[in-house]
């Protein structure tokens, strides 16, 4: 748990936020450092007089050696783009085309795990399987519903709807046993809790979007690509900070389509974006400070005392309590959630409504008696 002097950076770090907000799974506020550190940006790039390109050049490798640091990867294997959607759209068309990839989804998953991959099957470049929408996610489904030709398997490390979080542990050694290939969206798990080497060792391509729980700037996105993964991947575009040929900007015209190596090959083509890739280096150091350990044990005891005292006759989880981790999903027992919405916002308190479910997510600057508030409140709606 946190110090006391921990729990006063929170509080400080987090006093813009007006509501009790209790909906990062949406937008994740971010902290005061980053709003500064974005004003500071701003007011450099409004005089940009003797900016030289190698200090903003360096920030998408600052920012990459941060995301690796806090993912215990090496940066080689870190690669930006601007959303979780852009990234599924770059794997789906850097695949080997020679290859008839089979990709497995599970119904319900979010549209930028989803679409990329309808749009390739609409061009018949892959086979594409939508399985039944399910409250757990265990080996024992996975053996019923999967294809055996399946080669592909993008899912949610939590779910964006349930709040479900899978079991790395059990079912990564199984995919490896299968040779399917893990597509992880962590957007809404990485920030609200870390991942083991061990986990990581099972995941080809772990995909984050940061401005929900890494609570960065909206437009920016990252992803983990294994090596073995990256042997498998062709570039289809280049840029010229992505070739190799790229020195300064002295020798910008020794012209080279030769890729520089690792996962930032695949950076977006303006990567430094200076406004927003500051912000995300800025959250993502508190993040670092705090300790992903740290965060995950508060989010998980506030998530706790909520399951304990939850007791209402009018919803029920939508997945059972061991389950989940960051993001809690009831569903009303009379289906009407417009009055619902209206009396938590009369109390001041921002939820979201997601597919039919009110969706409750905890970060680590929300507090007990906030989970008590909305205790309150639902127990006599």
């Amino acid at each position: 748990m946190f110090s006391d002097s921990e729990l006063q950076l929170i509080q400080y770090e987090f006093s813009d936020i007006s509501s009790i907000y209790l909906n990062t799974a949406y937008f994740g506020p971010i902290p005061k450092r980053t709003q500064k550190i974005i004003e500071l940006a701003t007011k450099r790039a409004a005089d940009p007089s003797f900016y030289s390109m190698e200090e903003w050049l360096s920030i998408p490798d600052q920012t990459r050696e941060s995301i690796a640091t806090l993912l215990g990867c090496l940066p080689k294997n870190i690669m930006h783009s601007t959303s979780t959607g852009d990234i599924v759209a770059l794997i789906g068309r850097s695949l080997n085309r020679a290859k008839n990839e089979r990709v497995a989804l599970i119904d319900e998953e979010y549209p930028s795990n989803v679409l990329p991959w309808m749009f390739l099957k609409d061009k018949k470049e892959i086979t594409l399987d939508i399985l039944p929408k399910t409250p757990i996610v265990d080996i024992e489904y996975l053996e019923k519903h999967l294809d055996k030709k399946t080669t592909i398997l993008n899912i949610s490390y939590i779910s964006f709807k349930s709040g479900r979080k899978i079991n790395l542990l059990e079912i990564g050694p199984y995919l490896k046993r299968k040779n399917i290939t893990l597509i992880l969206d962590a957007t809404q798990a990485f920030g609200s809790l870390g991942i083991s080497k061990q986990e990581l060792s099972y995941v080809d391509a772990f995909v984050c979007s940061t401005y929900k729980w890494l609570l960065s700037p909206y437009g920016h996105s990252f992803a983990y690509l294994s090596d073995d993964f990256l042997t498998h991947l062709e570039s289809e575009k280049i840029s010229w900070i992505n070739s190799d040929s790229f020195v300064n900007c002295q020798e910008l015209t020794k012209y080279s389509t030769k890729l520089i190596t690792g996962a930032v090959r695949f950076d977006r083509g303006q990567s430094p974006n200076m406004l927003n890739m500051r912000g995300v280096l800025s959250s993502i150091t508190l993040l670092s400070e705090l300790g992903l350990d740290k965060i995950e044990s508060y989010n998980k005891s506030l998530v706790n005392h909520f399951c304990d005292k939850f007791d209402s006759k009018n919803f029920s989880l939508e997945v059972p309590r061991e389950f989940l981790a960051n993001i809690i999903s009831l569903k009303s027992k009379s289906g009407d959630l417009k009055n619902v919405i209206e009396k938590l916002n009369q109390n001041n308190i921002d939820v979201s409504v997601r597919e039919g479910s009110l969706r409750i997510s905890l970060h680590f600057f929300n507090t007990v008696k906030q989970v008590d508030k909305i205790l309150e409140i639902l127990e006599i709606l």
